[in-house]
Formats: C-alpha cells, sequence, structure tokens
C-alpha cells in the first residue's frame, strides 16, 4: 500500500505544475487569485487555497472535502481515490517507499560518458542506490529532490548529520534506472516546476536555505553539487526574471555569489540580479540560521517574510559587467498575522490510512500522545521520570521491569532539582542497571525551562529539538513553565497547552509534562489516584496519556529511605495498569552513598499484601490491647489480696476484680509470678476450699 503521507511530503510545493498536468487546470489559475472554474466555469468562483498541499476551491462545485491536492485530482478527474495515487505516483516517479523509481524509457539531461569511462553501477530503484551509501553511513538525515520542467526526478541529494560534520551525496536517474553518482551536466535547478511563473527568485547556497525561504512564501532554488559547482547547473529558468542571491557569511559563500551573479550575466533576457545579504549571520551562516534567529525571538513566518522583503526592497542592482555588490539596506519588518491553515482527510481516506501506535515503552508509554506524570509533593516523580527517560535514552528495561524500551533521543527540562540532584540520582540509576551516565549519549538535559505562551520561548524550544534531533521532551515541573494566573480557567490554559503541543507535533516530538496533584483527602491519602487528581484546569483534559504516583504509605524518616508507592498509568489508546513500587534508596552519610533498589508488583498482588498485612496488624492491635489489659488486671488482683490477708478462693478475687473478659490470662500470670502461695480458706458456709495467699517479701 502506498504511504499516501510520503506521496503528499514528495508533492509539497509542486502542487501547481501537478494539477495542471494531471488535472488539466490551467497553470494560470493555480496563482491563488480568483478565476473561472475549470469545471463549472463562472468568472471568478475558482483558487488555488494551498499551494503547498495542492487543495483547491470553487465555491459551487467543490467547496468540501476539498483539503488536499489527492482530493482535487479526484475532482479534476472524476477517478477514485486509488487510480488517483497510481496516477499521482507515476508522475512523480515514486516506487512506494518515498523514493523515486527507475524508468527505462527515458533519456536522462545531458551528455553520454565519454568513451572507455567506467560507468557506474545501475539500480532499478533510487532506494536500492541509496542502500549503498547506507552501508556506510546509514538512513540519511534529510533528502532533496531535483526534477525536470515537468516534475519527473532526475537526482536526489541524500544529507547525513554525523559528528564530524555533514555527509552528501548523490543518486542519479541514468537511461536505465539510478546510479550513486552526480547527475550529468547541465544540471536542473532546485524546485524546478515553481521557478516557471515565478518573477522573483532567491537564490541560496544549498537546499536546506532554500526550503526555508520557500516554507515562508518564497520562490527560491540552489544549483545541485556544492558552492564549487555553479557553472554545471542549467540557470536559463532565470532569465528575464528578477534574482536576489543570498551568499553564505564566508569566502566560499562570496566565491559562489559572484560565480552565480556571472552566470546569470549571459543569459538573455538577461536578470536584474541583486545581492542580499541578511544582517547579523554568524561565521558560514545562511538564510536558515537567518530565519532561525528570528523565530528564536519570537517573529512569525509572516512578519520574517516582511522583513526579508524590506532588506531585498532595498538592495541595489548589480552592474553585472563590473560585478558590483552592494551592500543590503537596514533591517525592516513588519507585523501581520500568523497563517492557520486547516488540512482534512477524507473518509476513505482516514480508513485507508496506516495509524498505529508507536511506543516509547510497549504497552506502557506511546508516542504522540501528550503524557502528564502526577503526584503530591516529594513522592519521587522527578526521579522515577529521571529513570524512565534514561530506559528510554538506553533502550532498556523501565524499572528493571517493563517491557525493553525503543531507544530515542530524549530531553529532560528540569528547573526544579539542580544539575546537582539530578546528576545524583541519575548515576544511581545507571549504577542499578549496570552502566555509567556518561555513557547516555541519546539522552541532554537542562535546568531552563520555556514558557508556555511565550512565543519567543516556543520557537526557541523548536530549535533545539530540530539541532538535537530530540524525540521526547520531558519538562519538569509545569508550574515553573506556567504564567500561573488563571490557572483555574479551562480556556486559558488549555490554550497555552495546545500550543507548545501543536509545536512539538509539527516537529515530531512527544511532550511529557510533571505536574502536581490536588491536595488529596485524608480517606484516600494513601489509594491509587485518580485522573481528576491532578491540578489546574485542562491538564485532565489535555492529558492522552496519564502516570499517576502517590505514596502507599507514609514515609518513616527512621526507614533506610525507603519508599511504598502505587503507580497508576492510563490513557485515551487504551493501554495503561496499576503496580506497586517498594524502592530503597538509602541514606548518605559521611561513608555512605544512596542506591537505587526497585521492586515492582501487580496493583492486585499488593493489594492482597496490603489487606494480609492490615489483618495482621489488626491482630497485632488486639493482642496489644488485650496484654495490656491483662497487665491492669493483674495489679488488680494482687490489690486484691490486701482485702483477704486470710486468702480467699480464686471465685472471691474475681468477684472482687471483675473484667471477666482478660481475667483469666491475668490469674494465670499472678500464679506464675511466684506472688501467690496455696493455702486453704473457709467459706461463708464454715466450709474449707483450695485458696491463696498473697506474699509480702519473706512471709505469707
Amino acid at each position: 500500500m502506498t504511504d499516501t503521507a510520503q506521496l503528499k511530503f514528495a508533492a509539497r510545493g509542486r502542487w501547481p505544475e501537478i494539477l495542471s498536468s494531471l488535472g488539466n487546470i490551467p497553470a494560470e489559475h493555480l496563482d491563488g487569485k480568483h478565476h473561472p472554474c475549470p469545471k463549472c466555469g463562472g468568472t471568478d468562483r475558482f483558487r488555488l487555497i494551498n499551494q503547498e498541499a495542492g487543495a483547491v476551491y470553487c465555491n459551487k462545485c467543490f467547496s468540501t472535502k476539498n483539503g488536499d491536492g489527492i482530493a482535487a485530482l479526484q475532482w479534476a478527474t472524476g477517478r477514485d481515490f486509488p487510480a488517483v495515487v497510481t496516477m499521482l505516483q507515476d508522475h512523480l516517479g515514486l516506487n512506494g517507499n518515498g523514493h523515486s523509481s527507475g524508468n527505462r524509457s527515458s533519456k536522462p539531461p545531458g551528455s553520454p560518458k565519454a568513451s572507455g569511462e567506467k560507468s557506474p553501477t545501475v539500480f532499478p530503484t533510487s532506494a536500492e542506490a541509496l542502500a549503498v551509501y547506507s552501508r556506510t553511513l546509514g538512513d540519511p538525515t534529510t533528502w532533496y529532490e531535483y526534477t525536470n520542467t515537468s516534475g519527473r526526478c532526475e537526482l536526489i541529494v541524500y544529507r547525513w548529520d554525523t559528528p564530524g560534520g555533514k555527509e552528501i551525496r548523490p543518486v542519479s536517474r541514468t537511461a536505465d534506472g539510478w546510479a550513486c553518482c552526480a547527475l550529468p551536466e547541465p544540471r536542473p535547478l532546485y524546485r524546478l516546476p515553481s521557478l516557471a511563473t515565478a518573477e522573483t527568485v532567491y537564490v541560496s547556497e544549498g537546499e536546506k536555505a532554500a526550503d526555508v525561504l520557500i516554507d515562508l512564501g518564497l520562490a527560491a532554488t540552489t544549483s545541485p553539487s556544492g558552492s564549487k559547482a555553479a557553472g554545471k547547473a542549467d540557470w536559463s529558468p532565470l532569465a528575464g526574471k528578477q534574482v536576489f542571491i543570498l551568499p553564505d557569511h564566508d569566502e566560499p559563500g562570496e566565491a559562489y555569489a559572484g560565480a552565480v551573479a556571472g552566470l546569470l550575466a549571459k543569459l538573455d533576457p538577461a536578470p536584474v540580479v541583486k545581492v542580499l545579504r541578511l544582517p547579523n549571520l554568524p561565521d558560514k551562516g545562511d538564510a536558515f540560521d537567518y530565519v532561525a534567529r528570528l523565530r528564536s525571538e519570537g517573529a512569525s513566518g509572516d512578519e520574517i517574510l516582511a522583513d526579508i522583503e524590506a532588506l531585498a526592497a532595498g538592495a541595489e542592482t548589480i552592474n553585472l559587467d563590473v560585478g558590483d555588490n552592494p551592500e543590503p539596506s537596514p533591517e525592516a519588518s513588519a507585523p501581520s498575522q500568523h497563517k492557520f491553515r486547516i488540512e482534512v482527510v477524507t473518509s476513505a481516506q482516514l480508513d485507508q490510512g496506516v495509524y498505529e501506535v508507536e511506543w516509547f515503552v510497549p504497552y506502557l508509554f506511546a508516542k504522540n500522545l501528550p503524557t502528564i506524570v502526577a503526584a503530591p509533593q516529594k513522592s519521587l516523580k522527578t526521579t522515577l521520570c529521571a529513570a524512565l527517560l534514561l530506559a528510554i535514552a538506553t533502550g532498556r528495561k523501565f524499572l528493571g521491569h517493563f517491557a525493553e524500551a525503543s531507544r530515542n533521543r530524549v530531553l529532560f527540562m528540569s528547573g526544579e532539582s539542580g544539575f546537582h540532584t539530578l546528576q545524583e540520582s541519575a548515576r544511581r540509576i545507571c549504577a542499578a542497571d549496570g552502566f555509567a551516565l556518561a555513557d547516555v549519549d541519546g539522552m541532554l538535559w537542562s535546568e531552563q525551562l520555556p514558557q508556555f505562551g511565550n512565543v519567543a520561548h516556543i520557537e526557541e524550544t523548536r530549535r533545539v529539538i530540530r539541532y538535537h534531533g530530540i524525540e521526547l521532551l520531558a519538562i519538569d515541573p509545569c508550574y515553573l513553565a506556567m504564567p500561573g494566573t488563571d490557572a483555574g480557567n479551562l480556556f486559558v490554559q488549555g490554550e497555552l497547552l495546545r500550543d507548545m503541543a501543536f509545536m512539538l507535533r509539527d516537529e515530531g516530538c512527544s511532550l511529557l509534562l510533571i505536574h502536581h496533584t490536588k491536595n488529596i483527602p485524608s480517606q484516600r491519602a494513601h489509594d491509587p489516584l485518580e485522573l481528576s487528581d491532578i491540578a489546574w484546569a485542562g491538564f485532565q483534559e489535555f492529558a492522552r496519556q496519564w502516570a499517576l504516583i502517590n505514596r502507599r504509605k507514609p514515609f518513616d524518616p527512621d526507614s533506610d529511605g525507603e519508599h511504598h508507592l502505587w503507580l497508576n498509568v492510563g490513557s485515551s489508546a487504551g493501554h495503561g495498569g496499576l503496580w506497586g513500587l517498594d524502592i530503597t534508596e538509602g541514606r548518605r552519610t559521611a561513608t555512605t552513598t544512596r542506591r537505587w533498589d526497585v521492586q515492582v508488583c501487580k496493583g492486585s498482588e499488593v493489594r492482597e499484601a496490603d489487606i494480609q498485612e492490615q489483618e495482621q496488624a489488626k491482630s497485632d492491635r488486639k493482642k496489644r490491647e488485650r496484654d495490656a489489659a491483662a497487665d491492669t488486671v493483674y495489679q488488680d488482683i494482687l490489690q486484691a489480696f490486701v482485702h483477704f490477708p486470710g486468702g480467699a478462693t480464686k471465685t472471691k478475687i474475681r468477684e472482687r476484680v471483675g473484667q471477666a473478659r482478660v481475667f483469666d490470662a491475668a490469674w494465670m500470670k499472678v500464679c506464675n509470678s511466684g506472688e501467690l502461695v496455696e493455702c486453704r480458706v473457709k467459706g461463708d458456709n464454715g466450709q474449707e476450699y483450695d485458696g491463696w495467699k498473697r506474699k509480702f517479701g519473706d512471709r505469707v
């Protein structure tokens, strides 16, 4: 089955060309302005409403179920969903796994190999060619596709971000398939189909910088094979246009800009060329760094677009004969509203899509579900979360009990404990599992917390997540990351949580929030917690999965650092359970360090053990009460003999003392104490009976 998400990813930004080629929609009607509908006519009822997603709109015949380009092709061609997917897949040259497939009947641009030159190995698909590189480099970080004017992929540039720097490798279309080599000259420009209708084009050095400009709504391009290969590209599509060259902030960047300007000078008609040097770039910085900095300062996409366009408006035109490179105008910006786009899927797409639950810890902790860990104060929630994150970062079993975690990069932002406490706890947790904290390269730590609702903080968090490839972000505690006002307002809190969650969703990163609970009533103080126990408005509704921690017993400060806890896990996806945790940390002294000993039991086993313990405690308490009562009666019995100096029977003493319930036990204790001696006593009827006298020292 074709992955429609990957299909849409491959088609993003290319929909005008696709809709024109496959849907017979006139290209001039796909500029975002109002035009006659290609199906029902009219004068201005039709327009392209989302170039990246390919969504079109006609207020008469296509105003619903029109959320993306696939739906647009179904409407335009009258074909069903599978037929349109196949048609689009063939057009993009996709083989079902997101990479372009071979086409034996097509000849790539450029001249054939020189006689005697060794030809590269040809593979049927680009995926098989990529596998040659992947054997040593692993899966690529990203890739960039170069197409011809009709949108067919001719070259894929793969990028690996490694500890030693970036690695770039090409896979090119040949007459018979795909090969691990550069494309013959002249090579197409990046995002070539989108350049045909653009009046103004921005040229950057590299695809990453071009993409960030395209994401802002600009027409942008670059040439393949690096800064020294500008002359190997076909720049003719830029003839007669206005072109802004954005050099990287280094000598190779300036050299590339000069080379491109020289190549553009040879075009007919000649373009209007300007060099736009973005201000305040770091060494080797480019448009990507510039946009990232503005976002970190709180600027929206529209504000950044206005900033760049203002800089471009102030740039002077290059005299191509002398290679003049004027300085840019001062920065300028204009406020605008953040773009809001809604994407929908049809029921058929929903039914055919593959939406499987992915796991950090199988059947305990799912990916992509906003998670809240909540507990009363001083209930080990931070330490337990550190143990969970370390398990995920290393692919080990959480608490040595649950299923082995999938290995993911995590960031723990803890603003309350401090690095000293985090270090001590993390070392203990790692040592208990037989490895060193220094060896955990998949987990990052920070004492700083982003403020929910602060755009600059959210964008800085986005930058950190992108830069470090974070897949799970934990924020501890929530109250230090939230404004604190309107904590009881569901709408305010919901909006704050939503903005951060949406950003993380866009970046493919899951969110874990560490939060506190309400004050628990004394009658439930040591029971498993429920979702409704989470404090503050909005958090209960926001959580799609939750882990609630509570003490089963009060902490005993005289113990060996022993904690008896409940762990209640639940989710909207249906997984979860109840467990009992028995954790011993020991005590830190001048000669000893703390440890991390954990025992995990099912909740039902803990409940049964607790019932037995409670029954035993009840029995022990009753025995102590009986023993205490017997001790009291013991003294009463001895005192009663003062009234019977000549001795008395047991019956007489019982009548004197009372306390029938414990008298026999007390009497047995007195008899065994040596305080009494046997004697004969005369009853009221004059008869003698066996009796007892009390000893007073050595006399009776």
